[in-house]
């Protein structure tokens, strides 16, 4: 979770949002466990998704 929070927050201090792919691609993951990890951000109220 923690890498995900970061990676957001450079992304949006940078280009001011932050999409699924852009993560994915930062991290280097699918974009289904992107989506999968930022609905659990938002569902404990870490992000607004």
């Amino acid at each position: 979770m923690e890498d995900y929070l970061e990676v957001i927050y450079e992304l949006v201090q940078g280009k001011g949002y932050a999409t699924t792919v852009d993560i994915s691609q930062y991290l280097n993951v699918s974009s289904h466990s992107v989506t999968k990890m930022v609905q659990r951000l938002d569902e404990g109220e870490m992000l607004i998704y």
